[in-house]
Order: C-alpha cells, then sequence, then structure tokens
C-alpha cells in the first residue's frame, strides 16, 4: 500500500513546486510585460494619429455613450488629443482575438489603422496588418459606412471583416460622442 502514495506525493510534490516557479516567474514578469505592452500601444498610437500627443484616456466616458451593441467588437482604450481620438477596438478573427487601433481626426476622417495583437494565420489572416489593406481606411469619413467603402481580402475574409467591423464601431462611437458634446455645447 506504501508503494502506491510514494509514487503520488512525489507527483504532488513536484506539482507544487513547479505551479509556485511559475507563480514567482509571472510576479517577477508582469510589471515589465505590462511596460512592453504599453509602449507598444504606444507606438501604435502614434501611428495612426501622428503628432497628436498629449493624450487623455477616456474610455469610461466612451462606454457609457451606448448600450452594447449586438457584435463581436469591444472598446479596449479611447484616447483623446487636440488631434483627433483613437480608438483600441477588440475584435473576433480566425485565429482569435484581434486589436485594432483607430485613428480618427477632429473633423472626422479616418487617419490611419494598424492591427496589433492578433493571433492569425501567417500569409492569411496577418495581410489585414498589411499596408495594402490598412490603407483603405485612411481619408474615409465617418460620415460613411466601411463596409460599403472597404473591400476584404480573398483567403482572409474573416479577419478582414472583422477588422472592417471594428473600425465601423470606432467609428459610431466617434459619431455619438460628437454629437453629445455639440448637443452639450448648447
Amino acid at each position: 500500500m506504501r508503494e502506491i502514495f510514494k509514487p503520488v506525493l512525489i507527483l504532488l510534490a513536484i506539482c507544487v513546486v513547479i505551479s509556485l516557479s511559475v507563480s514567482v516567474v509571472f510576479n517577477i514578469t508582469e510589471d515589465r510585460i505590462l511596460a512592453i505592452e504599453k509602449q507598444t500601444n504606444e507606438l501604435l498610437m502614434e501611428k495612426v494619429l501622428k503628432e497628436a500627443k498629449p493624450f487623455t484616456e477616456i474610455t469610461s466616458e466612451i462606454v457609457a455613450l451606448r448600450e452594447s451593441a449586438l457584435t463581436t467588437v469591444t472598446v479596449n482604450h479611447v484616447y483623446q488629443s487636440a488631434k483627433g481620438m483613437v480608438f483600441n477596438m477588440n475584435t473576433k478573427g480566425y485565429g482569435g482575438d484581434v486589436v485594432v487601433f483607430v485613428g480618427i481626426t477632429a473633423d472626422g476622417n479616418i487617419e490611419n489603422i494598424q492591427i496589433g495583437k492578433n493571433n492569425e494565420t501567417p500569409s492569411v489572416g496577418k495581410k489585414a496588418e498589411e499596408k495594402d489593406f490598412t490603407k483603405r481606411f485612411v481619408d474615409l469619413s465617418v460620415t460613411q459606412k466601411t463596409n460599403n467603402q472597404v473591400d476584404t481580402i480573398s483567403g482572409a475574409t474573416i479577419t478582414t471583416k472583422a477588422v472592417i467591423e471594428a473600425v465601423q464601431e470606432a467609428i459610431d462611437y466617434f459619431v455619438i460622442h460628437n454629437a453629445q458634446m455639440k448637443g452639450s455645447e448648447q
């Protein structure tokens, strides 16, 4: 009977040691990972809305503007500056979550979009990251519907449709925010 418990106890001890080790490593690296992620996000923000610093985060104000729409897109963060707004959106692509940064100028035009963290298939869904696709959004007005103005990429339809939906969702929030701001000025 003791012969059965000995391997079980050894395995249990190994599991406990490994779990504690992983926990310690995570705690040590968590701040560094968050700092790298923040730095990456700031670089993407600068790419979608050039020379717009400083940014003020207004995420809670934006999210409160409307009831949850029936969509797979969520708002991660929203930043505002004198030049416009940057939306950090999350959508569902073929390979899972896709982060989309959308820069909209104060006069209501998309300056640029960038695809952030994602697990899309290389040479298929990753095509959504390429300039050939992202430039299709540049200079679109918020009065235009992106699904009517931007074509998907053949073979990467799920990912590109998700990006188009995320951009449209950012536009919708931008329009609602501006309408509310104009209403409060009167």
